[in-house]
């Protein structure tokens, strides 16, 4: 379904019109997530915030309300995005690296693994704290 139609024909009944809609993604769903936002109109767009973890392309701010984007360092799929893509459209400044937890496998590209449960859990909170309920 498209993230237009989601939004208005499920979220904005429930949500109200203004709400801010908090979209978590990894890997190639970050890439399915990016190409949703590029084929939305901006008035659907700046209402998403998106999550991105380990994400196998980078979603840029510009196209959504905010965006936040993680890998660790112990990654290596968002590499081509992150070199050569990303660098050329200058938004290669938006991927967060993070240091590897202690029990994080040896390729750490997993939205369970421990590294990213921090990040996640601080992004929810604040999505709750900020956007829940609001109209």
């Amino acid at each position: 379904m498209p993230i237009g139609a989601t939004i208005h024909g499920i979220y904005n009944p429930t949500h109200g019109p203004n709400a801010k809609l908090f979209q978590t993604c990894d890997s190639g769903e970050a890439i399915k997530v990016r190409n949703a936002l590029w084929a939305s109109p901006k008035a659907i767009r700046n209402r998403i915030i998106v999550l991105a973890i380990a994400p196998g392309k980078i979603v840029p701010g510009k196209l959504c309300f905010q965006s936040f984007n993680y890998a660790s360092k112990n990654d290596w799929i968002y590499r081509f995005d992150y070199y050569v893509v990303a660098r050329l459209q200058r938004y290669a400044d938006e991927l967060i690296f993070l240091d590897p937890h202690p029990d994080a496998p040896d390729f750490d590209h997993s939205f369970s693994s421990p590294t990213y449960t921090r990040v996640i859990r601080k992004h929810t909170e604040d999505y709750i704290l900020n956007y829940v309920n609001y109209r």
